[in-house]
């Protein structure tokens, strides 16, 4: 499978997006924050951790996602990417979380279960989807004992499961924005339209 997104750009350059290739690996990018005040990182989105998770299938226990970098009792965590949906039809969305958790599938918020600490226990939602790509976002909030938080999908011609890896296409994380480079030879009359080939 062999997908490409290319942007076709005049003027300054301030970055790229792009999903998963062939012979890359699929999943979504987790963006993960740390300590008792994680949230104000959360809200100014500055992580300490961010790598491309596979799948969406985690029972962290008390340790958390990285022991070294975050703390185990009081973290969050965002997933941002893409979902391609195989089959017309309705599907369910099932997040099993513990603590809270909210998913977003095409922009509607399906699951919300921020509330208060809680076991693990599923939150669902249905959407009516045609095959192609989808926006998807997945929030966790742990605040204290253990975490574990696990991603299903159901349609009638897929039986409840862990979405896989080829079905998740990764948020790709933008870099520093390019800066406005001027001519070594202080030209003024300059082409800066961006083009791109392979």
């Amino acid at each position: 499978m062999c997908k490409k997104r290319v942007a076709l750009m005049t003027g300054l350059v301030l970055a790229f997006s792009g999903i998963a290739a062939q012979g890359e690996t699929g999943g979504l990018l987790g963006e993960y924050y740390t300590g008792v005040n994680w949230y104000e990182a959360y809200d100014t989105g500055e992580p300490v951790l961010a790598r491309i998770d596979p799948v969406i299938d985690f029972t962290w226990g008390s340790l958390g996602p990285d022991p070294s970098l975050i703390d185990g009792v009081m973290f969050a965590v965002r997933w941002r990417g893409e979902i391609e949906i195989p089959y017309s039809g309705t599907y369910t969305f099932t997040i099993s979380s513990n603590d809270g958790a909210r998913l977003y599938v095409d922009n509607a918020l399906l699951v919300d279960d921020w509330g208060p600490p809680h076991g693990a226990r599923d939150g669902s939602g249905t959407i009516d989807l045609h095959p192609g790509l989808y926006p998807i976002m997945i929030e966790h909030l742990q605040t204290g004992g253990t975490a574990e938080l696990h991603f299903y999908w159901q349609h009638e011609l897929i039986s409840r499961q862990i979405i896989p890896a080829d079905a998740l296409l990764p948020f790709v994380i933008h870099g520093p924005k390019a800066t406005n480079p001027s001519p070594d030879d202080e030209s003024t009359d300059v082409l800066r339209d961006v083009i791109l080939g392979w």
